[in-house]
């Protein structure tokens, strides 16, 4: 979720892997996390994160046209991501849900399953 411009965790599961030691509730990320950027690209302008990078843009309008969004260990080496929205009703984006993963793994078919996986949370969170 986004607090003042950070992404904030709210829980964390494990896959059984353990390599990373799983942040606390709370825990402000970077907003350029996968899970960062793609509720930074549904977010007012006015949203205070500065400075974006000039590709920005271009980055989030393709963030919202596919529903996804990736960070291929942008953040943290050996570890990618693959994040989609979580939308509340009215569709409005209000958490997200990101997988973390090895670079061995084909991102465009985990996005597929994230994206099943999110459809089902929102409309749980719609009431549906």
């Amino acid at each position: 979720m986004l607090w003042e411009g950070q992404t904030l965790v709210m829980h964390w599961a494990s896959g059984g892997d353990h390599a990373l030691a799983p942040p606390r509730r709370g825990t402000p990320l970077l907003w350029f996390t996968a899970a960062g950027k793609v509720l930074v690209s549904g977010a007012h302008p006015a949203l205070p994160i500065d400075p974006l990078p000039a590709a920005w843009r271009r980055e989030a309008a393709e963030i919202r046209d596919h529903g996804v969004a990736f960070d291929q260990e942008e953040v943290t080496a050996g570890v990618c991501c693959v994040a989609v929205p979580l939308h509340s009703a009215g569709g409005v984006p209000v958490a997200s849900l990101c997988v973390l993963t090895d670079p061995a793994q084909n991102l465009e078919h985990l996005a597929d399953a994230v994206r099943l996986t999110g459809r089902a949370i929102s409309a749980g969170l719609r009431g549906r």
